[in-house]
């Protein structure tokens, strides 16, 4: 299912894949206007508590906005 998020809200989808270490959920998160993927883990502490572990990056085939820092020589620097 394709969505599309409002600025500063995820959606959250159950994970059908079978294998170990898949999630059990993927979803999107939309944050100052770019969006993002993010995966989710439901685990168990030591202790025994149930808790989420989360996963998140940019989403897949999308490239960086910040340009590449440039290097500085020594000799460049007007002082």
């Amino acid at each position: 299912m394709e969505t599309k998020n409002k600025n500063n809200t995820a959606v959250l989808f159950k994970n059908d894949s079978v294998t170990e270490n898949a999630p059990n959920y993927k979803g999107k998160i939309f944050l100052n206007d770019k969006e993002y993927y993010f995966d989710c883990w439901v685990k168990k502490s030591k202790t025994g508590v149930s808790y989420m572990s989360l996963s998140v990056g940019l989403e897949v085939g999308t490239k960086q906005t910040s340009a590449p820092v440039k290097a500085v020589e020594i000799d460049d620097l007007p002082f």
